[in-house]
This record gives C-alpha cells, sequence and structure tokens, in this order.
C-alpha cells in the first residue's frame, strides 16, 4: 500500500508594493485638510466675528473722515508773447511746459496764494494741507489744474488763486527781464549818442580845416598823373640806353635808312614831343645830307678811278674831281661832327628831363599820399558817423518797441 502523498505547501502571497511619494503627500494633504475643516466647522463663529468687526471699524472710519471736494480748471500758456521784440524774454522750448508744471506746484506760488487767501477771505474754511496737481494736456499748450481739500468752496478760490499767483509771477519774471534788457539798451543807446555827437564833430571840424572837394577831386587827378609821369619817365630811360647804345655813324645810318618808319623819324625830329621836352630838330635832315653826301662821294670816287685809267693825277680834271671829293669829306666829316655834338647836347638835355621827372614824380607821390590820406581819413569820419547813428536809431526803435510790449 502506498503511503499517503504529502500535500503541497501553500502559496505565500506577494508583498504589497511600497507606496510612491507621491501617494503619500495626498494622503497627509487629506489628513492635514479633515484637521483644519473640523477645527473650523466647529469656531466658525470665531471667523464670522473678526470679518464682521474689521467691516464695522471700516465703516466707522469712512463715517468719520471728512468729505473730499475737489476743484478742476485748466489755463493756457504758450512760451512767448507775440510781439514785435527780438527775444526779450527767451525760454528753452523743449524744456518749457516741464518747468510751467513745477512753477504752479512751487511753494512760492502755493505759500502766496496760502497768505491771500488768509489775508483777504476771513470767512473761508481755511484747509491747512490742500493737493494740487498739474498736467499738461496731450500735444496742446493747455494745462488742467485740479485742488482737492476738505472744502469745497476753498478748494475752488484756492485754485483761481493759485492760477493768479502763477500768472503774476510769470509777469513779474517777463517784467525783471524786460526792464533788464531796457536799462542795458538804455545805456548802449546813452553811449552811442556821445560816440555819435563826437563823430559829427569831429567830422564837421574835419570839413572846416580841410577844402574836401579838392583834395578828393586831387586824389582822383594824382592817380593819371602819376602814370603818366612815370611813362614820360620811362620813355627817358629808353632814349637814354638807345643814345648809350648808337655811335653817331649809326645813328645817322638807322635814320637814313630807306626802311626807317615814319613814326621813329617823326619821333627823332620832335614832331610827337611834348613842347617843354627838348628834341634833335635837325636829326632828320643831318641824316639825309649825310646820306647824300655819302652817295656823292661813292660817285665821285668812281668817276676818279674811271678817269684815272685814261688821265694822269695832275691832269686838270682829275684835280678838280680830287678837290670835289675832298670838300665833300670834309662836309661828311663837319656833318658827323655836328652829330656827336647834338648827341651830347641832347643826351645832357634828356638827363636834365629825367631828373626833372622824377623830382616832379617824387613830388606828385608825396601829393598823391597826402590826398589819399585825408580823403582815407574823411571817409573814416563819414563811416564813423553814419555806423554810430544806424546803431542808435536800431537801439532807439527797440527801446521804444520793449516799451510798448511792457504795456500788453
Amino acid at each position: 500500500m502506498n503511503p499517503p502523498a504529502n500535500p503541497a505547501p501553500a502559496a505565500v502571497p506577494p508583498p504589497p508594493p511600497p507606496l510612491s511619494t507621491n501617494v503619500i503627500d495626498r494622503i497627509n494633504f487629506a489628513i492635514q485638510f479633515e484637521k483644519y475643516r473640523d477645527i473650523i466647522l466647529k469656531r466658525w463663529w470665531l471667523i464670522a466675528v473678526c470679518v464682521v468687526g474689521a467691516l464695522l471699524y471700516g465703516a466707522y472710519k469712512a463715517y468719520r473722515q471728512p468729505d473730499i471736494f475737489k476743484a478742476v480748471g485748466s489755463m493756457m500758456v504758450r512760451p512767448r508773447v507775440n510781439v514785435a521784440v527780438d527775444n526779450v524774454v527767451n525760454e528753452e522750448l523743449s524744456n518749457f511746459y516741464g518747468t510751467q508744471v513745477q512753477l504752479m506746484q512751487s511753494r512760492a506760488v502755493l505759500d502766496a496764494a496760502r497768505r491771500k487767501l488768509s489775508d483777504f477771505e476771513k470767512s473761508l474754511t481755511f484747509d491747512p494741507s490742500p493737493t494740487l496737481q498739474v498736467f499738461q494736456v496731450r500735444n496742446t499748450s493747455i494745462f488742467s489744474l485740479s485742488v482737492t481739500s476738505t472744502s469745497a468752496e476753498f478748494a475752488k478760490r484756492f485754485l483761481d488763486q493759485v492760477m493768479r499767483e502763477y500768472i503774476a509771477s510769470k509777469k513779474k519774471s517777463h517784467d525783471e527781464v524786460t526792464e533788464n534788457v531796457a536799462s542795458n539798451i538804455l545805456r548802449e543807446v546813452e553811449r552811442l549818442d556821445a560816440e555819435r555827437r563826437k563823430a559829427e564833430q569831429e567830422l564837421f571840424d574835419f570839413q572846416k580845416k580841410y577844402n574836401v572837394a579838392y583834395f578828393e577831386g586831387q586824389a582822383n587827378y594824382s592817380t593819371q598823373y602819376l602814370v603818366d609821369l612815370k611813362r614820360q619817365l620811362a620813355e627817358k630811360n629808353t632814349e637814354l640806353e638807345l643814345l648809350d647804345a648808337e655811335t653817331a655813324e649809326q645813328r645817322l645810318n638807322r635814320l637814313a635808312a630807306p626802311g626807317a618808319s615814319e613814326a621813329a623819324r617823326a619821333a627823332e625830329s620832335g614832331t610827337n614831343r611834348a613842347p617843354d621836352q627838348v628834341a634833335m630838330p635837325s636829326g632828320v635832315k643831318i641824316a639825309e645830307d649825310s646820306s647824300n653826301l655819302r652817295s656823292s662821294l661813292a660817285l665821285l670816287e668812281s668817276e676818279r678811278a674811271e678817269m684815272a685809267k685814261v688821265l694822269r693825277p695832275k691832269h686838270p680834271k682829275m684835280q678838280r674831281i680830287a678837290e670835289d671829293i675832298k670838300r665833300k669829306q670834309q662836309l661828311l666829316d663837319i656833318t658827323l661832327k655836328q652829330t656827336k655834338e647834338q648827341i651830347a647836347a641832347y643826351r645832357q638835355s634828356l638827363v636834365k628831363q629825367k631828373e626833372a621827372f622824377a623830382k616832379s614824380l617824387a613830388d606828385a607821390e608825396k601829393q598823391a599820399v597826402e590826398a589819399n590820406q585825408k580823403a582815407a581819413e574823411y571817409a573814416q569820419l563819414k563811416s564813423n558817423v553814419t555806423r554810430t547813428t544806424e546803431l542808435y536809431d536800431v537801439l532807439l526803435k527797440q527801446l521804444q518797441t520793449i516799451d510798448t510790449a511792457g504795456g500788453l
């Protein structure tokens, strides 16, 4: 008989999976929530009492708070008054509107408004700490002002007084600047008036002392006169250089040359010279005579050479032609001698004329300088009178314009 089989061991259940941290947190939160909910449900009346007490306290404070009133006004402010005064009051436009806000809220304006109200509004309920707010309306030159106060009448009066004090302060600033500018211009006008009178007196004294029309004309005439003198002096220098560069024979040959211009020969003969200049009136005639003598001598020499071929030297014809040649040669020598003497005399005359022209030129330059100096001095005096008079008139006109603008 088989023994009974051993029963199989019972299966062991697996352990439960471990709880995650997230699950544990949820469980803890649920436990805590249940705990606080129970506390609130048990003591709800305490919370209700606290809320009701806070509401009652707020209502009490609101009931005890005084009434707040607000007064609103607007004012247009421009950078400058449009009058014909250039830069009398010149405020920088980029900072203008921000500056005006600060001026309206400044302590000086607010204190002045309070003083005026306390002095002249005895029956008005005075608020020691009103609040003023100022802002500029966008893209306009209008300012909106608001005052909050515990008194409606005080808020209105205080706002009006603030605007009046602001306008008064602006006018005072404008008047101070205008008065300062006017004072400076007045001092400058007085200085220019004295300077103008002095310049006019100097011009009058100058006109009494000198003949203005004479030296003005002299200054204009001296310029052309100096040009003429310098031209004539240059001509004399050229003639002297030409005389020094030529011999008597060269001069006679040049004047007698067939190609010589009529103008050059006329200049040598003195037809184009001034009456006070010494010339060589016989220069051209001597040159022509010398040329004729030379031609005659050449012809006689040629004839004598032909006759010498057939005649003896003592032949009467040969002796007669020899005498003619001798006589012609003597005349030619005399002509050359006269030419040299005339050239020497003419050169001496040119030197004297050059010296006279140089002296006249120096005197003329001195007179021209004096005349130009007097003319320049006279022009300067006239310019001083004109300049000071124009400045005086401009400043006087500005001063009158400022006086007119001050009353606007």
